[in-house]
């Protein structure tokens, strides 16, 4: 992949600490025609692990922007957003492989559907399964039947999980409408982010996706999935390995912002305090549950 002077498409990594993660990522872009010029942005959140030296040694043409602190992932996304002037953008983290071809696709689904303002691939795991990350937006039933909840992982075929999941399109070819996609990979139209605004950045890391797949789709435009491009997600804190207690932490209190920004009327509704109180005991849950895991 050779970055271009005038980019049709951006990019964009944020990284904290992922070298060898972000080594193979760069490296899978690189083996990956895009068929346009482009240009690849990554935000670096102050790293010690020696990632911007890897970056300018091994992938000279890639613009990096060094952060003194970790400002988080979202305050990240709007950074490099504020830095480039290609008309779509390629959200990726820096634990993922591209498959060849699947920005190649996801662009020129981009361009041949005007009506499509966010696109992702089929996000896979590592043994090839399905990730389920493009459904349905979330509800108060997923604290039970989310996507890694025990509930759903003993009863993966639940009318509930089913339903937000969207199983029945996991064996399609063609693309398909969803609500919600996994900002792990996805590509928009750079002129939504002055149609519906940057990304919130009351938000650290999780439910951004969530909450700006909801104003894209108030603001009229569709949200896509095209199986056929593919996308690997390593995501190494998955279920039955211990996570830092920060990510637990920030998690549900994303879950809180995006329920009160959406569910309710003002901060101070019932509602509001309830999902509270629903989500502190459950975060508490998986913190205690957490000390076990090794």
């Amino acid at each position: 992949m050779h970055p271009s002077e005038n980019p049709q498409l951006a990019i964009v990594i944020v990284n904290y600490n992922t070298r060898e993660d972000l080594r193979t990522c760069l490296s899978s872009l690189a083996a990956s025609p895009v068929e346009t010029a482009h240009e690849i942005i990554v935000v670096d959140n102050a790293s010690t692990d020696s990632t911007v030296d890897m970056i300018r040694e091994t992938f000279p043409t890639v613009r990096v922007i060094i952060n003194q602190k970790n400002v988080g992932l979202v305050k990240g996304y709007n950074q490099a957003c504020r830095t480039t002037k290609a008309p779509y953008v390629l959200l990726l983290d820096s634990d993922t492989i591209v498959h060849e071809h699947a920005v190649a696709r996801l662009y020129r689904f981009l361009l041949n559907h005007p009506t499509v303002g966010i696109v992702a691939p089929q996000l896979l795991n590592v043994d090839g399964t399905n990730q389920l990350t493009a459904r349905n937006l979330p509800s108060a039933m997923n604290g039970l039947f989310g996507r890694q909840t025990l509930l759903t992982q003993w009863f993966p075929n639940n009318p509930w999980s089913r339903h937000y999941l969207r199983r029945q399109d996991t064996v399609r070819e063609t693309a398909y409408d969803v609500e919600w996609i996994s900002f792990a990979c996805g590509m928009f139209r750079g002129d939504l982010l002055s149609k519906v605004g940057y990304f919130d950045e009351d938000y650290f890391v999780y439910w951004i996706d969530a909450d700006w797949c909801r104003r894209v789709l108030k603001a009229g435009f569709r949200v896509s999935c095209v199986p056929t491009a593919r996308v690997t997600h390593v995501e190494k804190n998955k279920k039955g390995r211990r996570k830092r207690p920060r990510a637990i932490i920030d998690f549900h209190r994303g879950a809180y912002l995006y329920f009160r920004k959406h569910h309710t009327s003002s901060k101070w509704s019932p509602l509001g305090w309830a999902a509270m109180c629903g989500l502190s005991l459950r975060a508490g849950l998986h913190l205690a549950l957490n000390h076990f895991k090794r």
